[in-house]
């Protein structure tokens, strides 16, 4: 059964066609580990599922380029759809998001919960996961074949760039992600845990 997940209202069964999250090198609760300027603290907070899963991914220190990189196999002229759970830390107010080139992207304010206009072909949304989570959901053609990327950029304020340079290595200043995945679809659905157990639904 599905539930709002900040009044815990029932909102009936869920029902979700076949899917497989075909993200590389994420662990079971879909937390990437390829960083850039970032350094992560695993099983650090509590994850919109009510498990001590969720990971703190924060600056480095100094000013640097700081990004999240989720890779996949992907197609050109595929459309794939990235999903995940994130909470702002420190000054933290805004995130971009984008697929490897850097023009189907979007810049996310995690404060009210409101996008700028999508970059590409681009379709995208954030919803509140309660307890101060967010899950984002960017959708974008492919315009490559090999192993590619999508990419999570945390920063200060709204920027049309696709990453972020502005957090200061504090040890606070960052974002908490859970649930990181990308399925071969116009769509996300909910997440698909990657461990032994199952990759599909």
């Amino acid at each position: 059964f599905d539930h709002d997940p900040v009044t815990g209202e029932s909102k009936g069964l869920l029902l979700e066609e076949a899917r497989t999250n075909i993200a590389l090198g994420v662990t079971n609760f879909g937390m990437p580990i390829d960083f850039n300027g970032m350094y992560n603290i695993p099983n650090t907070r509590l994850a919109p599922d009510g498990t001590m899963s969720a990971t703190d991914v924060l600056a480095s220190r100094g000013i640097s380029r700081h990004e999240v990189n989720i890779r996949f196999s992907g197609t050109s002229g595929t459309n794939y759809s990235a999903s995940f759970y994130v909470k702002p830390l420190g000054a933290v107010t805004h995130l971009s998001v984008s697929f490897a080139g850097g023009s189907s992207k979007c810049n996310f304010d995690l404060v009210n919960m409101t996008h700028d206009t999508p970059g590409g072909t681009s379709v995208v949304t954030i919803t509140d996961a309660g307890n101060g989570w967010r899950r984002v959901t960017l959708r974008a053609t492919e315009t490559a074949t090999g192993t590619r990327s999508i990419y999570i950029s945390p920063g200060i304020g709204s920027t049309s760039s696709s990453v972020y340079n502005n957090l200061n290595g504090d040890g606070v200043n960052g974002v908490s992600l859970c649930g990181c995945q990308i399925e071969a679809a116009d769509f996300a659905t909910s997440f698909i845990p990657s461990d032994t157990r199952f990759t599909s639904r």
